[in-house]
């Protein structure tokens, strides 16, 4: 409580001065290695540069995350641990980040806020040019007296914090994996026109898994339209079926995919499409690589690719991502990304 008592009077004398913390972990600016942390540097790594910045209320958090970024396909635009928020709180950083031009994306761990009205008023306005995904800490009754001891933020109810997220348009993650998830297809994808998903794939039992997981989180399965259809009738075999998942079957190659992707971005009836690769059966080569980043390219709707393998898969992800396309391991994480998608994209096409 003293130092408590003198931080406060030092920060009361010189206003022009902000301070982040105490009870933080520090700052980091991955495009000119700015780094206050005091992390152990022999025992992490960090990420690369990228679009997303994440800021955290805890500093335990924030480690955590730091390092595990850096082995993941995305960078970090700046790193925030805020702590207790004496001076500048996480509204006044979400100020700073929707004026940062070289953040697309703010990802966020939050506990509590200090000033609701003024989170809120910040929060709104952000959101209708710049995404913000939160992950709340303190949602089940056990946990939530923790979070206000913890940097001595106002918890409240998970209920209250889940609505002023759905006036705000914040997008809200479950658990630490889907924050990034989230924030990987917010940085990357073009605004979603509706929700309806138009799955391809190479296997069957991969996109039947997929489509249920699409349904499971309340987004809806695009129906081809009967001009496309047609089309695809004429340019596949047989053993194709025009339906979604649109099955290619397991010799498809990379011009059937081809045809495929061009017919779901020409259909009106599609609003999404995910691209699922068996890049280990006979049929695919490297060919397919840059194809779908050519076809990304010209896409306007959002495009994303689900594989799951091992080496050889992960370095075509890893030629994709490089190439601008989002990538996927779990049909569950790119549901769940690109339901979030629809609902921030849902929220910018009615924010005044």
């Amino acid at each position: 409580k003293k130092l408590t008592a003198e931080l406060n009077e030092i920060i009361g004398k010189n206003p022009q001065t902000r301070v982040i913390g105490p009870n933080c972990f520090g700052i980091f600016v991955a495009d000119n290695s700015l780094d206050t942390t005091f992390a152990e540097k022999r025992k992490m790594n960090y990420p690369r540069f990228g679009n997303v910045a994440f800021m955290s209320q805890s500093g335990a958090m924030g480690v955590t995350v730091l390092d595990w970024v850096s082995t993941q396909q995305f960078g970090l635009s700046k790193f925030i641990s805020y702590g207790n928020a004496m001076d500048v709180d996480e509204a006044d950083l979400l100020k700073y980040l929707s004026n940062d031009p070289k953040t697309k994306v703010i990802s966020v761990y939050l506990e509590g806020v200090k000033e609701g009205r003024k989170f809120m008023h910040i929060a709104k306005k952000t959101s209708a040019s710049k995404p913000i995904v939160v992950l709340k800490g303190g949602v089940t009754e056990e946990t939530h007296a923790a979070t206000a001891s913890h940097t001595g933020s106002l918890a409240g109810s998970a209920q209250v914090y889940e609505a002023l997220f759905r006036q705000t348009g914040i997008v809200q993650a479950r658990d630490m994996l889907e924050l990034f998830v989230l924030s990987k297809i917010l940085e990357n994808a073009p605004l979603a026109k509706g929700k309806k998903v138009l799955i391809i794939t190479n296997g069957g039992g991969f996109g039947i898994a997929t489509a249920d997981q699409v349904i499971q989180k309340g987004l809806e399965l695009a129906k081809i339209s009967e001009k496309n259809a047609k089309k695809l009738r004429a340019a596949f075999p047989s053993t194709v079926t025009i339906r979604n998942p649109l099955d290619l079957v397991g010799d498809a190659d990379d011009n059937r995919y081809e045809i495929a992707i061009e017919a779901a971005i020409n259909d009106k009836n599609v609003d999404m499409i995910m691209v699922l690769v068996l890049f280990n059966t006979p049929s695919i080569d490297r060919n397919i690589v840059s194809k779908i980043i050519s076809l990304r390219k010209k896409c306007r709707k959002p495009m994303l690719v689900l594989s799951i393998g091992s080496k050889y898969t992960d370095e075509r992800k890893a030629e994709l991502e490089k190439g601008g396309v989002v990538t996927f391991n779990y049909p569950s994480g790119a549901a769940i990304a690109l339901k979030g998608l629809y609902d921030y994209s849902k929220f910018r096409k009615y924010a005044r």
